[in-house]
């Protein structure tokens, strides 16, 4: 695989690309969002808070947008690197292929199997959950979407849990990709750095009058990162590839992808009989699969999915996940005032856990079949003629391991013609075990129960003029029965709690039209404790108290961009020191021709090596170039 991932002799051809309207595009492949005003942003239309389209300005909710072409302008090659934009999120790359991303605190993963499992968020790709009932977290070096297809990013932040169900605790990322009819032609784009390297592939064609389909394949390889104190081979490299069709029949609309991806992961393992150092390489793979079938007029949604996720981790275990899941949802007006979002589903879930050394890493029993079913329903009432509206609602569950579980959240918001928003919300939402707390192993305990919140939450959004738009989100969580450890029993537990508060401000400017700027603060403070002792935990001081980020997105000309990310991370406390920053990224885009972008760009110039997880992973400053080609 690292033959055709290797650096690529860039080539230009002259192209031309076009919208389905037949408009040409201003950059290669999409729509410059630069050429929109601040208020047109905030007018995108989102579904992650109430799974009906409402403008962002509207939603009662903490809801920040990622849009695809801002994504390709930060430089990001990954779905985790891009979160670093979302405020509130705290994104730590602490070895080559281990993520952490959370939201409003946590840190460091919980899982015996691979520590970079953070258990708060809900991760979607187009509604397809990719997260691991296995270890209870997301596999984001497996995510390998291609970037240059994601239409956008909606993050909900704070629980959403009464409409997307379990698992939802912190927040809801759903990464939304493109329709067919966006993705005509060919694209292709190469992309070489200091420690990194890709290439990807895509071609897309009209079948019929409403129909169209496309195929791509990605292949990605990530260098080793610096380690002052231990030389091993830690590259990873993952080839991914899929197809999508979407088509418009009888008056509804489809759509139907796939993807597959397959990975080596080199890394450091223990010899079992002496626990001395050695080296393995671990092989991931799995396979994706979604079917959509929706009624416009009626708005009405079937959806069924499927993933497949595969691991072989040597000296550890073999693993495999299986998925299947079956939703209905539809959206009804009761009268002028009443909008009522409802839906049931069903989830099957097969697991495959064989430890390779039966002494100490058994698991019993080592397959699980699982079954799981789920209704909600979310009402928003206009409340007469006032500028007042009431949403309130609920995700009913039952799953075989920890019984009924009850998601319930009530928000209100009042919305005057200009220029501001207010809002305030109270929900609950839970984290169910993971198939690796529950079973008979090492450190399992199959009495370990789901982990509770109670969040309340208020908002504020401010648009006083076209060029100025703000975002004030403040929270207060309540924690109970957290996952814990025990070293007197080793077994992990729910005997910690704990509270949380916090503050998220984003601000955007657009000082003329063509430079814009996008910031964000975040301020959060968590303590938690052991229940039985009050012992303070250090969960507190595994996420930053303080993070910003700065950035700036310059049309110097019509076809030469200028783009900065300032990123910052501060107040880890006395436990993670090393893991504070701040760093500054670069970049420069030229479509010389049309439908051909060159760009070069930069990364962490501000520091030679840094960590975001202790003293001994250390990332170098990063270079880059690359090209993108459509036609």
């Amino acid at each position: 695989m690292r033959a055709w991932i290797a650096p690529i002799a860039l080539c230009a051809l002259a192209t031309t690309h076009a919208s389905p309207s037949g408009e040409p595009l201003a950059g290669p492949d999409d729509i410059d969002f630069t050429e929109y005003s601040l208020e047109e942003l905030m007018d995108i239309e989102v579904t992650i808070a109430t799974r009906s389209a409402e403008p962002l300005s509207q939603v009662p909710a903490a809801v920040y947008v990622l849009t695809g072409d801002e994504i390709r302008r930060s430089g990001f090659t990954s779905v985790p690197d891009a979160l670093r934009m979302v405020p509130g999120f705290y994104v730590s790359r602490w070895t080559t292929g281990s993520w952490d991303v959370t939201s409003r605190g946590f840190g460091n993963g919980l899982s015996l199997m691979n520590q970079s499992y953070l258990n708060q968020l809900l991760v979607m790709i187009d509604g397809v959950v990719v997260y691991s009932p296995q270890f209870a977290g997301v596999w984001w070096p497996i995510q390998d979407v291609m970037m240059d297809d994601i239409d956008r990013i909606e993050v909900v932040r704070g629980p959403g849990g009464a409409l997307w169900g379990t698992n939802a605790v912190h927040g809801v990322v759903n990464i939304i990709t493109k329709h067919g009819a966006d993705t005509q032609g060919w694209h292709l784009h190469a992309h070489t750095a200091t420690d990194d390297r890709l290439v990807s592939g895509r071609y897309g064609a009209k079948i019929g009058e409403d129909a169209y389909v496309r195929a791509w394949a990605r292949g990605v390889q990530y260098d080793t990162l610096a380690n002052p104190a231990i030389d091993e081979d830690q590259r990873w490299q993952v080839g991914s590839f899929g197809t999508r069709f979407d088509w418009k029949q009888a008056g509804y609309d489809f759509t139907v992808w796939a993807r597959g991806y397959a990975g080596e992961f080199e890394n450091r393992g223990y010899d079992l009989d002496t626990f001395d150092a050695i080296h393995v390489q671990d092989d991931r793979k799995g396979a994706q699969f979604l079917a959509r079938m929706s009624d416009p007029d009626e708005g009405s949604r079937w959806q069924a999915w499927y993933t497949s996720d595969q691991q072989d981790l040597p000296t550890l275990a073999d693993i495999r996940v299986d998925v299947f899941d079956f939703e209905y949802d539809r959206t009804s007006h009761l009268g002028e005032s009443h909008q009522l979002n409802w839906g049931v589903g069903y989830r099957h879930t097969y697991s495959y856990f064989f430890g390779d050394d039966p002494f100490w890493l058994a698991f019993d029993p080592e397959r699980h079949n699982l079954d799981a079913v789920r209704a909600f329903a979310l009402d928003t009432w206009r409340i007469g003629d006032s500028d007042t509206t009431l949403t309130y609602g609920a995700t009913i569950e039952y799953n075989e391991l920890t019984g009924v579980e009850f998601q319930p959240t009530i928000r209100a918001s009042y919305t005057p013609d200009e220029p501001y928003m207010l809002w305030a919300a109270i929900s609950r939402a839970v984290r169910t075990p993971s198939l690796e707390e529950r079973a008979d192993s090492f450190w399992g305990n199959d009495d370990f129960r789901s982990e509770t919140l109670i969040a309340y939450e208020v908002g504020a959004r401010y648009e006083p003029t076209a060029w100025l738009a703000s975002d004030l989100a403040l929270y207060f969580n309540d924690y109970d029965d957290l996952h814990y450890l025990d070293p007197d029993l080793a077994l992990y537990t729910n005997n910690s709690d704990g509270e949380a508060y916090g503050a998220e401000l984003a601000l955007d400017l657009q000082p003329i039209k063509r430079w814009k700027l996008r910031s964000s603060y975040s301020y959060h403070h968590g303590e938690y404790r052991v229940k039985d002792t009050g012992e303070l935990l250090p969960t507190g001081e595994q996420s930053p108290k303080h993070s910003f980020s700065l950035r700036s997105y310059y049309d110097i000309l019509e076809n030469l961009e200028f783009d900065l990310g300032f990123y910052g991370v501060q107040g880890m406390g006395a436990l993670l020191p090393e893991a504070e920053y701040l760093r500054l990224d670069g970049r420069l885009g030229w479509t010389f021709v049309e439908g051909v972008e060159a760009y070069v760009g930069f990364q962490g110039i501000t520091e030679p090596q840094r960590s975001e997880y202790d003293e001994f992973d250390q990332h170098r400053r990063t270079a880059y170039l690359g090209v993108r080609v459509s036609h």
